[in-house]
């Protein structure tokens, strides 16, 4: 029967598998870091550790995340002023 795999071979194609599900890492970007920056630390306006090396800070890829976090900022507050205001 060479057309079944084996026990072992099921395992690691299975690890396999949920390896390619998992997020990438991308927090040697450091966005959070530069994202906390004042203007005077960071007049540049670098928004992750690639800007100036591989792309411009102006179409910076690496923004989406900080929009991510500005979202979730945003939805942590309003929740907290209408939980406030009742």
């Amino acid at each position: 029967m060479k057309d079944q795999l084996t026990e072992a071979e099921k395992k690691e194609l299975k690890k396999l598998l949920e390896d390619d599900d998992k997020s990438q890492d991308v927090s040697w970007l450091m966005v959070d870091y530069y994202y906390k920056l004042s203007k005077k630390q960071n007049p540049y306006n670098l928004k992750c550790k690639l800007c100036t090396i591989t792309h411009l800070a102006q179409k910076c890829p690496n923004t989406i995340f900080q929009k991510e976090e500005e979202k979730t900022k945003e939805n942590t507050e309003s929740y907290a002023a209408s939980y406030y205001n009742w």
